[in-house]
């Protein structure tokens, strides 16, 4: 990961590689203070080099000089219309352009000279994340080891802004390594010790418990069972609970993650092209574990549960059947349309299982889930489902300010009605139409109706194509959600 400093504006001096300053579009010299003070001293007030450069967003104009050796001017287009989400874009944006350009440090202002906290998130969260690649199995040539911050002003808020957003980018590229592993080396085992690893680094704040198959089988979670069934590596469920002293809830929140660390669609099997890329169907409990390990670095007052049931989905002969009928931990029995509708499964006992021992404010559940949410909504917002309309507000308000994007899907009753099934409660799979709309009905009912639930489906939006291109989507929502609660209670 990138080493990102803060530093006083008056530190351009010391920078003798590169040095990024930003306009606005039409407002170029005065759109920055430090623009216009290198530019003078630099240059004389001559100001020629900038006659093809508008400030348009995205546009770049490189300089030589003797010291530093170059100046980066970027433009961020109209100042009405620079969003966070748009600082945040420039920024990686640029962060990449100079990696691809051989360079190894930078300084760079706070686009626009606005401390607003957010602006400073917004820039460190781009150039971090922005710099993300997956090398553990592959070194690339071009890398950004120091960006310099330079801020006009360096106080307490906004040292603590910096500080969290670092917090925030080691997560996401934490989350992001947990998912584009592939799966001979992300398994259930190996997740479960990802996870545990995690509380042992953080301990006491955080308490992991791993329950292996013989567990699960005492406590009845027969669906996470049915569908590890087909795998020599057996099923786990990931248990981790963050509870401070100074905690303000008095339920806890919990967040639920589906973890198949592979999916082959069981004896239903995917063809070849569908099954690429498989190895992320464990994003969602990726999530949950970096969310725990954020909020806990953090030290948020928030009493926090994570959940994960970790399964691989694999044909043998001891694989779970279309047409088995199997009891979930809540009693309700589930006949199997699909063994490729799996996600579903396990999640609908691990959310059975923290409603009956937490009694939680929120179950929140984010899965991969369907690709019918992604034919629906690509690959820029995820799925948001859910029976609580004050917490599907908030977690659209978080959506907003973190980046990642949620777009709100009906739920009906109508939709369950197509997953009931003739011979059990319910069935795993539906008709072809509303595939996602479907699945969160099916989870609806681990959790009924008066336990406020939301469900994330993050089938496009947590992963982009097919190797080392995992988002980490998630993660910066839910840290913007608590921190969001503790700011209004």
């Amino acid at each position: 990961m990138v080493k990102q400093i803060l530093g006083p504006i008056q530190d351009w001096q010391k920078e003798k590689e590169l040095l990024v300053i930003g306009f606005f579009e039409e407002e170029q010299l005065i759109g920055s203070e430090l623009g216009k003070r290198m530019l003078d001293e630099l240059s004389n007030g001559n100001y020629h080099i900038l006659e093809d450069f508008k400030g348009k967003f995205g546009q770049k104009a490189l300089t030589h000089r003797m010291w530093p050796k170059r100046l980066l001017f970027v433009g961020l287009g109209k100042k009405e219309d620079f969003t966070i989400e748009k600082h945040r874009e420039i920024a990686g944006q640029i962060a990449r352009h100079i990696r691809d350009m051989g360079i190894k440090s930078f300084s760079t202002e706070i686009f626009g000279n606005d401390l607003n906290p957010e602006r400073i998130k917004a820039q460190i969260e781009g150039q971090g994340i922005g710099l993300y690649r997956f090398e553990d199995f592959k070194k690339f040539p071009n890398q950004v080891e120091e960006i310099k911050i330079l801020a006009p002003m360096v106080d307490v808020k906004t040292e603590e802004a910096f500080k969290q957003a670092l917090t925030i980018v080691e997560a996401v590229c934490f989350v992001r390594n947990l998912i584009n592993s592939p799966a001979d080396k992300m398994g259930p085992q190996k997740l479960a010790y990802a996870a545990q690893k995690t509380g042992d680094e953080l301990t006491p704040k955080i308490k992991v418990q791993v329950y292996d198959a013989t567990e699960l089988e005492d406590r009845k979670m027969n669906l996470i069972l049915a569908v590890g069934k087909g795998s020599e590596n057996k099923p786990r469920l990931i248990e981790m609970e963050y509870k401070p002293k100074n905690h303000q809830n008095k339920k806890p929140y919990v967040l639920v993650g589906k973890g198949v660390c592979f999916d082959s669609g069981g004896l239903q099997i995917k063809d070849a092209s569908s099954m690429m890329g498989m190895h992320t169907d464990m994003a969602g409990a990726a999530v949950v574990i970096g969310t725990l390990k954020t909020i806990a670095n953090m030290n948020l007052p928030l009493w926090i549960v994570g959940l994960t049931p970790i399964v691989e989905n694999m044909p043998s002969g001891g694989s779970y059947k279309p047409g088995d009928i199997l009891r979930a931990y809540n009693g309700k029995t589930i006949e199997i349309a699909h063994t490729d509708a799996e996600g579903r499964l396990i999640l609908f006992d691990a959310m059975a299982y923290a409603k009956e021992k937490y009694n939680p404010c929120l179950i929140a559940d984010i899965a991969t889930l369907t690709g019918a949410c992604k034919v629906a909504l690509g690959e820029h917002y995820a799925g948001l489902f859910g029976n609580s309309q004050k917490f599907l507000r908030k977690i659209k308000k978080a959506g907003k300010e973190s980046g990642d994007k949620v777009w709100e899907m009906p739920i009906g009753e109508e939709y369950l009605e197509e997953m009931k099934s003739e011979v059990a409660d319910l069935k795993n799979s539906g008709p072809r139409w509303g595939g996602a709309i479907t699945a969160a009905c099916f989870l609806q009912e681990a959790v009924g109706e008066k336990q406020p639930w939301i469900h994330l489906d993050i089938a496009g939006a947590g992963r982009i194509d097919v190797i080392g291109k995992a988002t980490g989507f998630g993660l910066r929502l839910f840290v913007q959600f608590f921190l969001n609660e503790i700011k209004s209670a």
